[in-house]
């Protein structure tokens, strides 16, 4: 078919012989708004993009220092992700290299969800092994990955960034002592 739809809140990226950039790197052709395009049968096609927010899902269990030991903590939250924006974080920068790098850096939208997922649990980590154990609370934890969201860098080689983090579930799941001697069974 030579006429190819790009549904609203995409964007295209027009291939030939499918490629979308030359030798040198160059894109061969803007990127394609929302609503149909007309194309060289057979020498064109149009990968999407989602230019809209995204969420996922974050689970994972923390091993925290504690006296003596460590207290683990089960949290969960949702990662608010998509397209790199503008410094309000609302409108989003859909470049070609963006667009560009979202699509062909990885294999598939799951590889990229994946990667968002990962570093959202590192730096999730890090925000929960930075609190002092009074401090370990769901408020704390909450306003501490919002107020350093805007840390979060390794993910623009990909053309998204992660604009918002909720924590759903924050709660000491153990703790686990150390130097503590063993109790024999009769």
């Amino acid at each position: 078919n030579s006429y190819k739809q790009v549904p609203e809140g995409y964007v295209g990226i027009r291939t030939f012989n499918g490629r979308a950039i030359d030798d040198d790197g160059n894109p061969l052709h803007e990127l394609l708004e929302p609503g149909g395009h007309w194309m060289i049968l057979g020498l064109h096609d149009v990968e999407h993009v989602n230019r809209q927010h995204q969420t996922t899902l974050v689970e994972t269990t923390i091993d925290a220092p504690h006296s003596g030991g460590f207290e683990q903590f089960k949290l969960g939250a949702v990662v608010t992700w998509g397209v790199l924006s503008d410094e309000s974080g609302i409108r989003p920068i859909v470049t070609f290299e963006n667009a560009y790098r979202q699509y062909y850096e990885i294999d598939t939208s799951e590889d990229l969800e994946t990667k968002v997922a990962g570093v959202a649990t590192r730096y999730l980590i890090g925000r929960v092994l930075g609190l002092s154990p009074k401090s370990r609370t769901v408020g704390v934890l909450n306003r501490c990955a919002e107020q350093q969201i805007s840390s979060i860098t390794s993910l623009a080689e990909y053309g998204v960034g992660i604009y918002g983090i909720e924590i759903t579930e924050f709660s000491r799941a153990g703790v686990i002592q150390f130097g503590i001697p063993a109790v024999a069974n009769d």
